[in-house]
């Protein structure tokens, strides 16, 4: 057996093995189990038995009375790609960091912004409902208006993903 004959299989185990760590190096960088997946935001809301429903441009959403006494909308969050943090603790220093602006025209009329632990779903998705997003401007001008609401999420590994949505705000 000649020398080229010996050495053939061990090149064909080493191709499998490079093959193999490349495989995992290339499904490396994930939020929990499963594929890479690049990071992402999608701006929606809760339906009354629970479903998450996306927000499209245009869609109608309902300004509600806070619990402080300023108006504000209510929305859920999706993503993924992002790490979801300690759902045990909100005070948790790896948890997202979410920080939520809303503007009409180019006036900010309110926002919320800190850190906050996201349930992450068996498929891997986080997700975050009942997040109250107030109107710091104290008027019903806004109202009937077109609403841009841009959110962007940070995790702990400095990843982060942004959706923005425009919204009719009604009473």
């Amino acid at each position: 057996m000649t020398r080229a004959a010996r050495a053939a299989p061990l090149a064909a185990v080493a191709a499998v093995a490079v093959a193999a760590v490349a495989g995992a190096v290339a499904g490396s960088g994930t939020s929990g189990c499963g594929p890479h997946v690049d990071p992402a935001v999608q701006i929606g809301v809760t339906d009354a038995s629970g479903t998450f429903v996306p927000l499209a441009d245009g869609d109608t959403v309902t300004v509600v009375l806070g619990p402080q006494g300023l108006n504000m909308v209510v929305v859920a969050l999706q993503a993924w790609g992002l790490e979801g943090g300690n759902p045990d603790d909100p005070l948790d220093p790896d948890n997202p960091y979410v920080r939520i602006a809303s503007r009409v025209g180019a006036t900010v009329v309110g926002g919320a912004v800190g850190a906050r632990p996201f349930p992450v779903t068996s498929d891997g998705t986080l997700h975050l409902e009942g997040v109250q997003v107030p109107f710091t401007v104290v008027s019903d001008l806004y109202l009937g208006e077109t609403v841009s609401l841009e959110v962007t999420i940070t995790d702990r590994r400095d990843r982060s993903a942004t959706d923005v949505v425009t919204f009719v705000a009604s009473p």
